[in-house]
Formats: structure tokens, C-alpha cells, sequence
């Protein structure tokens, strides 16, 4: 948050940084230092690096190359930034969707997970799949063409920037319908609790490959949400591009409905059919998710959809 406070003020004039400087302060302090700038001579010594980073990446992204920021493997299957927060910051605010950062062969091979990467290249063509709607964040699968997801802003974006610093780690998510576990995946890097429903058969056999492939430890379930039955309740459902089918089943969809009035406790992380409007009044009107929080429109496979926040009456935390 500090770096994303930062770099906003840089490229679009936002607020003075103080969330920044303030983190920065705190460095110093936390060790019985005094802070040896004040805050106006911290940013213009941060704003000299921003206006050389701008330049370099003008001209391509051989500095970045050059100078790449460093990450360490994690063994729960993903890096740690550890070095260069500034460099990633700013190229990730900038637009970026990959960014360059320096790692041991040691911990590329672990990220590569060569016997189950295997495993799924295999699987992928038993199942002569040739569309992705989502990634898979592994290094024999970042160049698929994947049709929602790989681009900037990306639906997860939205969903991350709106949760800021807030933590979801001991969270416990219900990804419903969720086709390869992308978002599931992303919850369960931070910490979250996720169960991921998937009826699709072969969906559901690439997801539970696909979750082993990026050392995921999530339930999977294989079933259709209206048939999904549990004495536990979750904090968060994510249903993207889920509900929509349902429209036109007043029988299913009110048990869909139903399920997740009883299930799931504080929010839905929703996108829509092309139906956007119809499908949000259905969810106000037959749940207790009273509250709405828009975060963008979508144009994707050919509609035009919204994604948003429902929230259990009451609140927004």
C-alpha cells in the first residue's frame, strides 16, 4: 500500500503521499533511528528516481532486465519480493502485466514443477483443449492466450486494488464455478481457506492438476452449486460469470439463491451475465447482500458485464 501510494500521487496526481512517507518514517523509528529526510525532501528524492525509471522504460525494458528486482521461492508456491519494491512498484503501476525479477535456478526449477507440469501438458492434450479463460501462473504456461484475464487491469486487479491491505489470510472462500482455480489460487496464495465447486467435468480435471501444478492445498468439489451441501459457512463466495445461467430456472435458481444466503456470511465477489441489472436486483431482493460495491465493466466473449461486491446488510469490512 505505502508504493501504491506513492507511485498513484506520481502518475496521477493524487493526494500527497503521507500513507508513504509515514511507512517510510517508520523504518527508521522502529529501530530508534531518527528519519534522516523530512517529507517533502523524501518525495523530491523519490520523484528524480521516478522521472529516470520513466525514461528508461521509454526506451524499452533492458534496464529493467538490467537491474531486475529480486524474489526468493516460498515453498507455499510463490515468491517474495526481498529486493528493487520500488522498480516493481512503479512498473506494475505503470501498466506492466510481467515484471522481470532476478531468482536462483534452484527456486525456477521448483516454480516449474517438471513432473506435474508434465502431467498437465499431457492432460491438455487428452482433452484437445485449445481456449483458456483463465492463466495458469506457471513458466511452461504464462504465453497461453488467455481470453479474460491477461490483461491490465485484470478482473483479479480490480478485485486485489479494491482489498488494499486488507488481510484474508484464515479467510474462508467458496470459489463457485471455478472453471481452472485462478482466483481461488490467488486467495489461497494469501492465506485463505478456499473450497472450489467446479461441475464441469473437464474443468474439474484440469483444476485439480492444475491446483497440485502451483502446490495449492484447497478442498475441490465436484458438483453443481445447487447441489452443494455443508454445515460450515464462509466469509466470501466468488461467483464469476456463474449466476446468469440460472436465470431463466426460477426452481434451481432459488435454491442457488437460498445456498448462498446460508452459506456464505460477509461478501460475494460477483461478475455478471449480460443481464446486469436483472441479476443484481435478484441477489438484493432474495438475499441478505444488501450492499453493492461497483469496481468496473468488462467487455469480454463478445458481452458486456460488471464486476462488483455485494455485502451482507450491515456493512463493507
Amino acid at each position: 500500500e505505502p508504493y501504491k501510494n506513492l507511485f498513484e500521487f506520481f502518475l496521477r496526481g493524487n493526494e500527497f503521499p503521507t500513507e508513504y512517507c509515514e511507512w517510510w518514517r517508520g523504518l527508521f523509528t522502529s529501530r530508534g533511528m531518527a528519519c534522516i529526510f523530512s517529507d517533502e525532501q523524501l518525495i523530491e528524492k523519490r520523484f528524480r528516481e521516478f522521472i529516470i525509471m520513466q525514461q528508461r522504460l521509454n526506451e524499452g525494458m533492458e534496464f529493467f532486465i538490467s537491474h531486475p528486482a529480486i524474489a526468493k521461492w516460498n515453498n507455499k508456491g510463490y515468491f517474495n519480493l526481498l529486493d528493487g519494491h520500488h522498480r516493481a512498484s512503479f512498473l506494475y503501476h505503470s501498466g506492466l502485466r510481467k515484471i522481470p525479477v532476478r531468482i536462483t535456478k534452484h527456486d525456477y526449477d521448483c516454480w516449474c514443477n517438471y513432473g506435474v507440469a508434465r502431467e498437465v501438458i499431457e492432460l491438455i492434450k487428452k482433452q484437445e483443449r485449445f481456449e483458456f479463460y483463465q492463466p495458469i501462473l506457471n513458466p511452461y504456461f504464462l504465453s497461453l492466450n488467455t481470453y479474460r484475464e491477461n490483461y491490465n487491469k485484470s478482473r483479479l486487479h480490480h478485485i486485489l486494488e479494491y482489498l488494499g491491505s486488507k488481510r484474508v489470510s484464515g479467510m474462508s472462500v467458496l470459489d463457485i464455478g471455478a472453471c481452472l482455480g485462478y482466483f481461488g489460487q490467488a486467495f489461497a496464495r494469501m492465506g485463505a481457506n478456499v473450497t472450489m465447486i467446479e461441475n464441469d467435468p473437464i474443468h474439474y480435471e484440469l483444476l485439480e492438476k492444475i491446483n497440485n501444478l502451483l502446490y495449492i492445498k484447497c478442498k475441490t468439489v465436484f458438483k453443481p452449486f445447487e447441489e452443494f451441501e455443508t454445515n460450515k459457512q464462509f466469509d466470501v463466495a466468488i461467483m464469476l460469470t456463474v449466476f446468469y445461467p440460472y436465470m431463466g430456472n426460477n426452481d434451481i435458481r432459488n435454491v442457488f439463491l437460498s445456498k448462498l444466503n446460508r452459506y456464505v456470511k460477509r461478501a460475494l465477489i460477483w461478475e455478471s451475465g449480460d443481464e446486469i441489472e436483472k441479476e443484481k436486483t435478484l441477489i438484493m431482493q432474495e438475499t441478505k447482500f444488501k450492499n453493492f460495491q461497483h469496481l468496473s465493466y468488462e467487455y469480454a466473449t463478445g458481452k458486456f458485464r460488471e464486476l462488483g461486491i455485494f455485502f451482507a446488510e450491515g456493512g463493507k469490512d
